[in-house]
């Protein structure tokens, strides 16, 4: 499958979830960085991308993410 993923990334194409899901970690991305904190010490628990967004998913879509 690893053919299909290459192709699929050229192509740029993504579905709603992984969409979502690259908004997740983008953001969280951008709130850790206001911290300032060290990338091997990061603390999801207190950014409020995940206590607003991903903390209300569902196992299975956490589990994906």
């Amino acid at each position: 499958m690893g053919i299909f993923d290459k192709i699929k990334s050229t192509l740029n194409i993504k579905n709603e979830s992984e969409k979502e899901f690259e908004k997740v970690v983008l953001n969280t991305l951008d709130e850790f960085k206001e911290t300032g904190g060290y990338f091997y010490n990061i603390k999801v628990n207190n950014l409020n991308t995940y206590t607003q967004n991903v903390i209300i998913w569902q196992d299975k879509k956490r589990f994906r993410l």
